[in-house]
């Protein structure tokens, strides 16, 4: 990770690109460079705010920083997110497993057996 962080900080700033944002994020976190990683999560989130995997990856960042009321937000803001995918494909078991996912970071445990059980139902 140290040397994808070395590429990274040799790049043209600003980056305006949220792929590019939550790529710099990933090395940071997986690098345990957390304060960096949730800098670089948060630029994710705002230049794209509708992604909920993007809320997926800050809610992991903060929960992994112990600020887990912070991390529950940003999963429940992932389900919030993904049910517009659901609605355009119903059947999928990946968008239903995705959404099992959210739910249960978030400590929704029920919600998310609804999903999981939905996902195995649909493959």
């Amino acid at each position: 990770y140290a040397d994808a962080i070395a590429a990274y900080r040799r790049l043209p700033r600003p980056v305006t690109r949220s792929s590019l944002a939550s790529n710099i994020a990933n090395a940071h976190f997986f690098a345990r460079q957390l304060d960096a990683a949730l800098q670089y999560y948060l630029l994710a989130v705002s230049l794209e705010p509708g992604d909920a995997l993007l809320r997926q990856n800050l809610g992991d960042c903060y929960q992994r920083m112990k600020r887990r009321e912070d991390a529950r937000a940003q999963y429940l803001e992932a389900v919030k997110l993904h049910r517009p995918a659901l609605r355009v494909d119903p059947g999928s078991p990946r968008l239903s497993v995705a959404m099992a996912v959210y739910f249960a970071k978030a400590g929704e445990c029920d919600s998310s057996r609804v999903w999981v059980v939905l996902g195995a139902a649909r493959q």
